[in-house]
């Protein structure tokens, strides 16, 4: 994965001072992000901005009178299993405030488990404090958000590489939400997972992996706790490179911040090259589309338009990213709304 990054967005966003903002956007973004005025990160209870919290003790691990494992403790880590929901054998825990007056309560939940060591789980809790800085006054008490995305992209290849991007979700029929991207070749039509180069022996692996992302959970509002299956509202793959969307806030105009918007609340047509996926377009008639604004999947426009190789099309500038949408969500104040995600990877 060369990056990651996510968004939230408002209409008619009204400031402290009573400026009222077509769209305000916040974020920290694929590339940038700005923790001292936009994504602002809050001291715990313990004291530390990210805990690491251990259900067993790390093993001690020497070769040769050498230490070999990772130091620990470092600050912030703690053996408190009964701080660890589930069965994760580690989470990592941060909070943040933004400059919309949402905070946000991010719980990353790993497994050493041979079955279960490849992938991440991010727990969200998104709530509508009105605090848009870092101490504890609330400016924002009676504030409602009545028209919430949030919005996340995911760049999935690595440097100097051009992945195809598919998945699953777009369809009633379908039972995961998934997404993942897989190398192809610029010279070859075949399969090119890994890239070997063997020419200088015993040579190497360019692309020894697969990425991939997935939604988990997302509440239905802020009253029903049930999963939504007709979330993420919007998926799509387009250009990895636009930097109105791979800036954070505090580096882009509120007219591109309204570009993001519409990503969000509108899916990627509305730019021209990728279109909405429909049932005139649909690549598999037999299924049904789900409620939203969802982008034909990469692949499968690549058949449609007999395009072999990414750079082919006419919207990529060295790669793609995948992005999805959540929303819109009415938060009254201090309500919340909970979203699951993963990111899972394997390798040769």
């Amino acid at each position: 994965m060369q990056n990651e990054g996510w968004y939230m967005g408002e209409y008619d966003w009204e400031d402290t001072t009573g400026t009222v903002w077509q769209v305000k956007l916040t974020g920290a973004a694929p590339v940038t992000a700005n923790e001292t005025q936009v994504t602002m990160p809050i001291l715990q209870a313990t004291g530390d901005e990210i805990t690491r919290y251990f259900r067993n003790q790390p093993p001690s691990i020497t070769v040769d009178g050498m230490p070999l494992q990772d130091p620990f403790p470092l600050p912030g880590d703690y053996v408190e299993p009964d701080s660890i929901p589930g069965t994760a054998e580690v989470m990592v825990k941060s909070v943040i405030n933004t400059d919309l007056g949402v905070t946000i309560e991010e719980k990353a939940l790993g497994w050493g488990q041979k079955h279960h060591d490849n992938y991440i789980i991010f727990d969200w809790t998104i709530t509508n404090t009105g605090n848009v800085d870092t101490d504890s006054e609330i400016e924002l008490p009676d504030q409602t958000l009545d028209s919430l995305y949030y919005l996340r992209a995911s760049r999935l290849d690595i440097w100097h590489s051009e992945y195809w991007y598919s998945g699953r979700g777009e369809y009633e029929e379908d039972t995961l939400r998934v997404h993942y991207a897989y190398p192809g070749d610029p010279n070859g039509g075949g399969d090119d997972t890994g890239l070997f180069y063997l020419d200088d022996y015993p040579g190497y692996i360019h692309r020894p992996h697969t990425v991939g992302t997935a939604v988990l959970h997302v509440d239905a509002s802020p009253t029903d706790p049930t999963d939504d299956w007709n979330q993420p509202a919007m998926t799509g793959t387009e250009n990895s490179d636009l930097l109105w969307i791979r800036n954070d806030p505090s580096q882009t105009s509120p007219a591109e911040w309204k570009m993001v918007y519409d990503v969000m609340s509108q899916g990627w047509d509305w730019r021209g090259n990728v279109p909405e996926l429909t049932d005139g377009n649909n690549p598999y008639p037999s299924r049904t589309i789900r409620p939203g604004n969802h982008s034909v999947r990469m692949e499968d426009l690549g058949v449609i338009r007999g395009v072999r190789h990414i750079h082919d099309f006419e919207w990529t500038t060295y790669g793609a990213s995948y992005f999805f949408a959540i929303g819109p969500f009415t938060l009254g104040p201090g309500e919340s709304v909970r979203v699951v995600h993963a990111n899972g990877y394997g390798s040769l």
